[in-house]
């Protein structure tokens, strides 16, 4: 080897030694809001309440690349990455975080995202922006958040593909393995699926104000020879509400014909849902106090979901609304016509 080259190879050598490196340890250091003494700090390694001095607090967390770390202090709320390098804080009305490194720090690609998806002007801005950053970022924790803020304006199959792309470490944080099981009951639910079955301990009325209560099951009604519009909903939500003129159509057009309407509200009181069932003129099958894990079953996130299923059991078609929800019908029973 030349001198020249030696030297060179020796210069290297010095630069990468003297580069800074992501610790295993994240030091945060920051103010706290004007007033306030102490902050929470909830992470995957720990929660904890932190006192302040003279208004600032310091704190070392193990580094993670895989989920977020959120700082709360009075109304201050912010969320950063523990990416192994130092973080300057400061808790205000707008919160601001900053790496003393930034040329390796992950929170600052991750601050640069955020500003990012607050400067789109619509879901489809946002969610251009998210699958970027979900290429850009499939093994960390900023990949995962891009497809949390965009997953509700993302298609099933646009919402496999992200899945499929990110990492499995980039999936392990709590929120990711619960959006991963929406998906797949999605998919176990989606068109040519069979219908998932689940009880209801129903309440059918009130004895001297003890509620009467009555376990139904969804497989008491679909897959029994008829067509069966499942509708889950919740009185307090108006766009559940919204629904219901649509599916009283579709009953008065085909419940004479045999068609099973079921009811199910998710998340109320069973006296609002008895009372809102009543008002709204629901007269087929009503079922109330249906526990949150119903929707689960089929991925959603929240009400109202609407899904038919055809006298075999198997779902013909989910998440209709409105005119849709009547054509769907119409659409079945003309071609059972033929």
């Amino acid at each position: 080897m030349s001198l020249r080259n030696s030297f060179c190879a020796a210069a290297l050598l010095l630069l990468a030694s003297c580069a800074p490196k992501v610790k295993e340890t994240t030091l945060l250091r920051g103010q706290l809001p004007a007033g306030l003494d102490e902050l929470e700090i909830h992470c995957q390694a720990l929660d904890t309440l932190l006192k302040g001095e003279d208004g600032r607090f310091e704190i070392s967390l193990p580094t993670n690349l895989y989920d977020l770390v959120t700082i709360e202090s009075g109304p201050a709320v912010l969320q950063l990455v523990a990416d192994g390098t130092a973080l300057d804080i400061v808790l205000a009305d707008s919160s601001t975080v900053s790496s003393r490194t930034p040329e390796i720090s992950l929170e600052e690609k991750f601050s640069a995202f955020l500003g990012e998806v607050s400067a789109a002007e619509t879901p489809e801005d946002l969610k251009k922006t998210a699958v970027a950053a979900i290429n850009a970022h499939k093994d960390d924790v900023v990949g995962a958040a891009a497809l949390q803020m965009a997953c509700l304006y993302m298609t099933d199959e646009e919402l496999g593909q992200a899945l499929r792309t990110l990492s499995s470490k980039a999936r392990s944080s709590e929120s990711m393995r619960v959006l991963e099981k929406l998906y797949n009951s999605r998919m176990e639910t989606s068109e040519g699926c069979h219908f998932r079955d689940f009880t209801v301990n129903t309440v059918s009325g009130w004895d001297y104000g003890v509620p009467l209560r009555t376990k139904v099951s969804l497989s008491d009604y679909a897959g029994m020879g008829q067509f069966t519009l499942l509708f889950f909903w919740n009185s307090r939500d108006k766009f559940s509400v919204e629904q219901v003129p649509y599916i009283q159509q579709v009953w008065k057009k085909y419940g004479k014909k045999g068609m099973n309407v079921v009811s199910v509200s998710v998340g109320d009181e069973a006296e609002e849902s008895v009372y809102a069932s009543s008002e709204l003129g629901m007269d087929w099958v009503t079922l109330n106090s249906a526990e949150v894990y119903v929707l689960d079953l089929y991925g959603a996130v929240t009400t109202p979901l609407v899904v038919y299923i055809a006298p075999d059991g198997t779902i013909l078609n989910r998440d209709l609304l409105q005119d849709d929800i009547v054509n769907a019908a119409d659409h079945y029973y003309s071609i059972e016509k033929e």
